[in-house]
Parts: C-alpha cells; structure tokens; sequence
C-alpha cells in the first residue's frame, strides 16, 4: 500500500498557506455580506472611528499607503467625490496600511491632504478583510452596511461616481 503521509501533508500546508494569506475568515469582507466592523485610529486628530458610525451612508473603504504611485493617483478624485456626494450620504474612509504608521503618513498628508478620514490599519482589520493583496484594494458598502462593490487596483472619479451613484438612491 502507498504511503499517502507525504501528499496529504501537502495538501493541508497548501490549504493552510491560503488560509492565512486570505485573511483566515472565507466569510469576511466578500459582496452581499456585511462589512466587518472596526474601530480604528484617525491620525489626524487621534480619535477612534468606528465603521457602525456610518450605518445610514454609503461608504468606501479604501486600502492604500503613501508609496504605492496608483494610491497617489486616485487620492484627488476620492476627495473631490467625496466632497461632492457628502450631502447626499457619502464617505470615504482611507486606511493605510503603511507599516511606518504616523512616521510615514502625517507627512505625506502635510503634502497631499485628504478631505476624509485617514485611519491606522490594524492586522486585524486586514485579516477582516481578506488579507488584502494588493493596494489599493476599495470596498463599497450601502446604507445597510453590506458590501455591494470590490476591487483591487486604482479608480478614476467618474468610475468612483458610476459605481456609489445607484447606491445613494436606495
């Protein structure tokens, strides 16, 4: 008889390594579920943010840090969408993910200020959310707190609006 001790202990490094590079959780932060909730850090004013604030709007998290050039890009259009669909029930909240934390960020908001709230990331809240990948990585979530859109890489403005603006009439 064969011995199988070799195959299977691959087969289950193999589901472990997946498991830990998603995040842990196959049930997080995935379309038509609700969005893990978090508290996090504002660096600028340093208070705690918690996500169920903002239960009643829509809102994209959005992961990023100050090196990553596509961050750079879309980070003018986020905050000028932003400012736009505030009235209507948006907001935007950027979480870095930048391993210097504030050493890193507060600088780089001093040359590129955010119209909305910037937020310490936590290795919890990224495991939340399937141990992101890659940056920036956007979850948009409705008024009810479910993720209704997600997507790796960078977005334009009008991309941005196209995809919020059917979530603001419901």
């Amino acid at each position: 008889m064969a011995d199988l001790t070799k195959p299977i202990l691959g087969v289950f490094a193999v589901a472990a390594a997946w498991y830990l590079f998603s995040g842990g959780n196959s049930s997080a932060a995935k379309v038509g579920r609700p969005a893990p909730d978090f508290a996090l850090k504002e660096y600028v004013g340093g208070a705690d943010l918690k996500l169920s604030k903002y239960k009643g709007k829509v809102v994209l998290v959005n992961f990023w840090a100050t090196w990553c050039p596509p961050c750079r890009e879309e980070i003018p259009d986020f905050g000028r969408v932003r400012d736009a669909l505030l009235p209507k029930g948006f907001e935007i909240l950027g979480v870095s993910v930048d391993q210097d934390g504030a050493s890193a960020v507060l600088p780089f908001l001093k040359t590129m200020p955010m119209s909305y709230p910037v937020l310490a990331s936590t290795t919890e809240v990224v495991a939340a959310y399937g141990g992101i990948r890659s940056i920036p990585t956007s979850f948009l979530i409705d008024r009810q707190g479910i993720i209704r859109d997600t997507w790796e890489g960078s977005i334009d403005g009008s991309q941005l609006r196209e995809r919020v603006a059917p979530l603001l009439k419901s």
